[in-house]
């Protein structure tokens, strides 16, 4: 029994001592960690002083710099100034903007716009009130699709009108004009090139010069009125669009004198029917004035007498002793009348 409680205190010392063993262990690794932590630190706290002096040499260094370049600046509004009070007062130019109609090329106005408001100095606000106040006809339109809360951002209405004239809507719309363009009412054949010649450069920008002016010839064509000049346009061999101009006007010349030689014709059929009319009832006037007349004439003269019975009232002609006397009766006398 003994013996087994001295085997059991052994085993148990033992234990004890093994763990002392390693906690001891444990304890000099920890040791050697803490005095490289501790060397760190000290290396650390060298780095520290060493950027500490760095930045007070580097304050030090900007301080003579910015007293330099406060010196330099004051020297430099002092010479400004001196410069001002020798040369006149001259006013910045106000650089005027030219308007917008939506015809011209947006891209184009809106380079020239920003090198305006890029010499008038003007801010975001400035610029989106000129822009607004420079369109024009459909230009002005697209103000209606800006909301109101944008219409004082100037990216908000050049995104509204690059929508509507950019490069790729305006080709669309350009070329949608163009298939349904006609000579208006009162427009000459010069006006409707014009317009023509601009909608397909709008329409054709990618196009070749040649393929562009075919193009353009054949919807000038298409878009003239008269049903004659259009006809002779299309039988003639036209190459440009400067030729089928000079023929259609040549063709149009030509129709307008020979409407006006028929019109001259006819004023002159007119004329002469209304002389001839005129002729024929003042001669019918004459004649019923003459009977009239001579109507009246004959009922101022005295009762007729008969040449043949002596009787008044009738001619011989009329005379009934006559025509008894044919029809073999005796005649009367003017008694036997009576």
């Amino acid at each position: 029994m003994k013996k087994t409680q001295e085997e059991m205190k052994a085993n148990i010392v033992s234990m004890i001592n093994t763990k002392i063993d390693v906690i001891a262990d444990k304890v000099d690794k920890n040791e050697e960690r803490l005095g490289e932590i501790e060397k760190n630190i000290e290396k650390n706290e060298e780095r520290f002083g060493e950027i500490t002096l760095e930045i007070g040499k580097l304050k030090e260094a900007v301080k003579v710099d910015i007293s330099a370049e406060k010196s330099n600046f004051a020297k430099e509004n002092i010479r400004k100034q001196e410069i001002s009070q020798d040369q006149p007062n001259i006013a910045k130019p106000n650089i005027k903007i030219s308007t917008c109609d939506g015809k011209i090329s947006w891209q184009a106005y809106k380079t020239q716009f920003s090198i305006v408001a890029n010499g008038n100095g003007w801010d975001p606000v400035t610029k989106a009130r000129q822009l607004a106040a420079s369109l024009r006809a459909e230009a002005a339109d697209v103000l209606r699709t800006v909301p109101e809360e944008e219409q004082l951002n100037f990216e908000a209405l050049a995104e509204a009108l690059e929508l509507r004239f950019g490069e790729k809507c305006l080709k669309d719309f350009s070329l949608l004009q163009l298939k349904s363009r006609q000579q208006r009412q009162s427009e000459t054949l010069q006006d409707l090139v014009t317009d023509v010649v601009r909608l397909s450069h709008l329409a054709f920008a990618d196009c070749p010069a040649d393929v562009r002016d075919t193009l353009a010839l054949q919807y000038f064509i298409d878009g003239v009125k008269d049903p004659e000049i259009q006809k002779t346009l299309r039988l003639a061999e036209l190459k440009d669009l400067k030729s089928a101009l000079v023929y259609g006007l040549k063709y149009e010349a030509v129709q307008q004198a020979s409407r006006r030689d028929r019109h001259l014709v006819r004023g002159a059929g007119i004329t002469n029917s209304d002389l001839s009319m005129a002729d024929t009832l003042k001669e019918m006037r004459d004649i019923l004035l003459s009977l009239n007349v001579k109507y009246n004439r004959n009922a101022q003269k005295t009762k007729v007498t008969c040449w043949r019975c002596g009787a008044e009232g009738h001619v011989q002609r009329n005379c009934q002793a006559r025509q008894d006397q044919r029809a073999g009766n005796a005649p009367r006398t003017k008694a036997q009348e009576n």
